[in-house]
């Protein structure tokens, strides 16, 4: 109780405010009065205590607290008479700070005063998440049992411990380094990390991007694809992905790089800015699992005819590469080169990222029949061939280069197809066609009948005393031998006789012939061309050469050699004369210019007129003198001057008139011409015949000239 002066000095009384609990107050002013004679003093029981009320306790809020720290409240009972209260609870209630998440709840907590004071003490919680400089709240209240409204509250501030923006970043970078593959394209998950997390949503935008062009940089389209996007960190997440595209190819590279930038943006659908910090660049490696390429050249099967023709040397690498190769191409056989094939390319280049290069055999044309011939091609890589270092074979690859001959075989047949009872006959094979080797040929002889004809017996014939003969490559007939008619005691009809025979390796087709043993006892024949004298010859040659004229003739008999021109058309002239030997061969060998009509005569038989032909066989001289040139000289054979001279040019498979002239008086055309320095060109000549005189045009071999 307190003793107001002011009211004693006015009143003489002494005056009294009781306070605190209301039982207490009651007693004590009954007492009070009955002491001054107001009223008696009667003592009476106390009833239970009333609730205490505001005015009776006093809550304080501790100063800012650390989450992870407990939060103190002071609780202390003011202007209290009488027992101290033990009914007191308290709890605490969510402001902007979360119980369980910041803080630990507490419900109907007891309050314990000692002397007069309690402490509330409230847990608070590290949650490893950036809340902003803004501290967050949360409330204790203290309640009397008997009301729910709390008669003491305040509130507290809990600070949080990271205190710094959250971080985005790719580093550690997952993954750092990205194995390629061989499967084409594929996505690649990239990681983002916010450290810590974020009470508020982040946003995150990011770019994949190439640097600038030069080694070792990932090229945009080829490596990977270019691409962009935005990541959200909802709150609380403190790891999102996203994805590029990576092309696993097969092709051996080094190691190549892209970079990932990141920057901030304003959350998506709010006005929120982002308050992390991010990595801005991060570098991501493609990792090559390409092996370094080996390489190979195909064989190559190829067909020789009457025209130039070309075929293709293919150098293949097992896998492309990021860097040109270059290989040298050589031909180990040179027997060949130049008349069978030329090297149209002396380097193959498979570009970058390419798996293949190719290179030019040309196939020199051939009128004669042969075997297949074969060349070795080979590709030696150069040495400033580079492949990431080295090479995995070191070795030189070889190709086999089958050239087949296109031009049909030589079809051989017998003659003369008739012989006289008791006479014989000089058989001889006429060639037609040419071929470049020996051909070894059987010949058989038997009886049989041809369209109902009588076929001859053994007995009426005696064959060639050798019927297996090698005729040398080139000729157009050849002797087998002589064949003799048994003499028949009574008249007999014509009998035949089959020949027949087998070129070995397929070198010629040997075409059946009929030799008929004609009836009766038979006469020498003066006719010409009937009797036992025969001529052969080729039927053409190439240039201006000495042709070979033989033939078959009584046995050491005067053989005489007609001839004229074809062009002249008058009567043949005797220009040689020979003797048989004793099997009846005889030949004779005259230089021609032109086309010329033969025969030949012995006593009182005459042969059949044969002709030959000649086909120019054209000199071609071709060179680059200097930068630029091209300079030309053609010559025909048989030369004249006046000749017609075409130089054709090989473009798009095929050959193109190009510059044309006619020989002057020395008998040579030259021309020049400007071309592209540096150029190789492909070129072949033509000299016209006049077909009049027998004369065929003809072409040259194709010629490789490369430009100054």
């Amino acid at each position: 109780m307190r003793y107001r002066e002011a009211h004693a000095a006015t009143s003489g009384s002494v005056p009294f405010t009781p306070h605190g609990r209301k039982p207490v107050r009651t007693v004590l002013a009954t007492a009070v009065a009955g002491a001054i004679g107001l009223v008696p003093a009667v003592m009476v029981a106390s009833p239970a205590l009333a609730a205490t009320v505001s005015g009776d306790v006093t809550l304080t809020a501790p100063g800012p607290t650390a989450e992870g720290s407990v939060a103190s409240f002071p609780l202390t009972l003011t202007n209290l008479l009488g027992p101290v209260p033990t009914d007191l609870k308290w709890s605490t209630e969510n402001g902007t700070a979360t119980a369980g998440q910041d803080y630990t709840a507490v419900t109907n907590g007891t309050v314990a005063f000692v002397a007069g004071n309690a402490i509330l003490n409230v847990t608070t919680l590290v949650d490893n998440v950036y809340e902003g400089a803004t501290a967050e709240t949360f409330k204790v209240n203290v309640y009397d049992p008997t009301s729910s409204t709390p008669i003491a509250s305040v509130t507290a501030d809990i600070t949080d411990t990271p205190g710094t923006a959250p971080v985005v970043t790719l580093a550690p970078i997952t993954p750092a380094t990205v194995t390629e593959g061989n499967n084409g394209w594929h996505s690649q998950t990239f990681t983002l990390t916010m450290t810590p997390a974020s009470q508020a949503a982040q946003a995150v935008h990011w770019v994949a991007a190439a640097g600038a062009p030069g080694p070792g940089i990932a090229t945009d389209g080829t490596d990977f694809k270019g691409a962009n996007g935005d990541v959200t960190f909802a709150s609380g997440e403190t790891s999102k992905t996203f994805t590029v595209d990576i092309n696993g190819d097969t092709t051996h590279e080094d190691l190549e790089t892209f970079g990932i930038a990141l920057t901030t943006i304003t959350v998506p659908g709010t006005a929120t800015p982002t308050t992390a910090t991010v990595t801005a660049s991060n570098t991501i490696t493609i990792a090559d699992d390409d092996a370094l390429p080996t390489y190979s050249v195909p064989n190559i099967n190829v067909k020789a005819g009457p025209d130039p023709s070309a075929a293709i040397v293919t150098v293949k690498l097992s896998n492309p590469t990021n860097a040109s190769v270059i290989f040298d191409l050589t031909a180990t056989n040179v027997t060949t080169v130049g008349t069978e094939y030329t090297l149209a390319t002396s380097t193959v280049t498979i570009p970058a990222g390419s798996a293949a290069g190719y290179g030019v055999v040309l196939i020199n044309p051939t009128t004669a029949f042969g075997p297949t011939t074969t060349a070795t091609i080979t590709a030696t890589p150069t040495a400033a061939t580079t492949l990431a270092g080295t090479l995995a074979t070191a070795a030189p690859a070889n190709a086999s280069l089958a050239i087949a001959n296109g031009v049909a075989a030589p079809v051989i047949t017998v003659g003369p197809n008739t012989v006289a009872p008791g006479g014989s006959v000089q058989l001889v094979a006429t060639i037609t066609g040419t071929t470049t080797a020996p051909i070894p040929v059987t010949f058989n002889f038997t009886g049989g009948s041809v369209n109902g004809s009588t076929a001859a017996s053994p007995s009426d014939f005696t064959a060639p005393a050798t019927t297996s003969v090698v005729i040398p490559a080139g000729v157009t007939s050849y002797a087998i031998g002589a064949l003799s008619a048994a003499t028949p005691s009574t008249p007999q009809p014509d009998k035949t006789i089959l020949v027949s025979g087998v070129a070995f390796g397929g070198s010629a087709t040997v075409q059946n012939s009929v030799i008929t043993i004609t009836s009766g006892g038979g006469t020498t024949p003066t006719e010409p061309g009937t009797g036992n004298l025969t001529i052969s010859a080729p039927k053409n040659i190439v240039g201006a050469i000495a042709v070979p004229i033989t033939g078959m003739a009584p046995a050491s008999s005067t053989v005489d050699l007609w001839a004229a021109p074809m062009g002249s058309g008058g009567e043949l002239k005797k220009i040689l004369s020979t003797k048989s030997d004793a099997d009846g061969n005889y030949s004779f060998s005259r230089w021609i210019g032109e086309g010329y009509r033969f025969a030949v005569a012995s006593g009182d038989d005459q042969s059949d007129e044969i002709m030959v032909t000649v086909t120019q066989k054209p000199v071609f001289v071709a060179s680059s003198p200097r930068k630029g040139v091209l300079s030309l000289a053609v010559q025909g054979n048989p030369r004249a001057p006046g000749q017609t001279v075409i130089v054709q040019r090989a473009a798009g498979g095929k050959w193109v008139n190009t510059w044309r002239g006619t020989t002057g008086s020395d008998n040579i055309w030259r021309g020049t011409a400007s071309l592209r320095s540096g150029s190789v060109v492909t070129i072949r000549a033509f000299v016209a015949g006049y077909t009049p005189d027998g004369l065929a045009p003809g072409y040259t071999a194709p010629k490789n000239v490369a430009i100054k």
